[in-house]
């Protein structure tokens, strides 16, 4: 059954896969059809110029046939923005959600549970970040503030993959720890 894929979407899998940040969703983008007559061609010219020997001038060609249909796409940034945040002095949940809130210029109000991060993150508002963003936490103990860190972003690879399957679409966020 094809499924719906916004031509935001289709630009970001073709940019990931060509960027090399997001090639395992090629699979996916190859194996099922899409609802929309248009990307769905799109989707069709890509297989063969994908893995294993990919095409990459020819993908580029179709990004840039997508982008003059859709002039919105163009505006939209692919190459995610890195986050830093150093956590060296974290060492509680309360201290972990103060210092996410503050690298994502979270409005007043937002939530401080990971449910209230996945929404804003995934599915928008209360950030001042715009996707799509990788949050990379450095220095940060074994404590309970690496926890809720572990468990966000357990969460949002899970929300992301959710997603991925029910709509189609993916929103490129992530959160990672390096020590």
């Amino acid at each position: 059954m094809p499924t719906r894929r916004t031509p935001d979407a289709v630009a970001s899998l073709l940019n990931g896969f060509l960027d090399g940040t997001d090639e395992w969703a090629w699979d996916d983008f190859e194996s099922v059809p899409l609802a929309d007559p248009f990307l769905e061609s799109i989707r069709q010219r890509a297989i063969p110029m994908g893995p294993p020997n990919p095409d990459t001038t020819d993908l580029r060609n179709l990004l840039a046939e997508l982008k003059s249909r859709f002039p919105s796409v163009a505006a939209v940034s692919t190459t995610p923005r890195m986050i830093e945040v150093d956590a060296g002095r974290w060492r509680t949940a309360v201290d972990a959600v103060a210092g996410l809130k503050l690298a994502l210029g979270a409005v007043d109000g937002h939530g401080d549970g990971i449910d209230a991060f996945i929404d804003s993150m995934i599915y928008g508002g209360m950030l001042e970040a715009e996707t799509p963003y990788e949050v990379v936490v450095r220095g940060l103990a074994h404590n309970k503030a690496r926890t809720f860190i572990e468990d966000l972003s357990q969460a949002l690879g899970e929300v992301r993959e959710w997603r991925r399957a029910n709509y189609g679409d993916d929103v490129r966020v992530s959160v990672s720890l390096h020590d």
